[in-house]
């Protein structure tokens, strides 16, 4: 089934409130039961991530070719909202009264941190 109202996809700059501004192909869609503006930002890997905009929220809207709302998208962060690879990836060690704890890479020396989970339970054994 085809809806007659909906409007045609075409490539902008969407600028909201708050200096948030975004480009993609944006077209028109009812969610909720309101009228939303639908944004597909490209993403660095070649997909897109779809958002989904209150009209209230819109400053301005700019209708531009493909090629230039990619390239100002392109100039923008990544538009994902979480990008996994940027956390670090915790280990588990001892702290200094025992207790174990979450630490990363990047606050310390993992060859000590196994030395002193080593040092304490050749303690405990004892």
């Amino acid at each position: 089934m085809t809806d007659e109202t909906a409007t045609p996809a075409r490539w902008a700059i969407v600028e909201q409130m708050g200096y948030l501004k975004a480009a993609g192909r944006i077209s028109e869609e009812e969610m909720g039961g309101s009228k939303l503006i639908r944004l597909d930002v490209p993403t660095p890997d070649g997909g897109f991530m779809t958002k989904y905009i209150g009209g209230s929220s819109i400053y301005q809207i700019t209708i531009v070719t493909e090629e230039v709302a990619r390239g100002v998208q392109a100039d923008l962060r990544d538009p994902r909202p979480v990008n996994p690879s940027a956390f670090a990836t915790p280990r588990i060690g001892f702290n200094s009264g025992g207790r174990p704890e979450s630490v990363f890479a990047d606050d310390a020396d993992w060859d000590d941190i196994d030395e002193d989970a080593q040092a304490l339970c050749d303690r405990d054994r004892e």
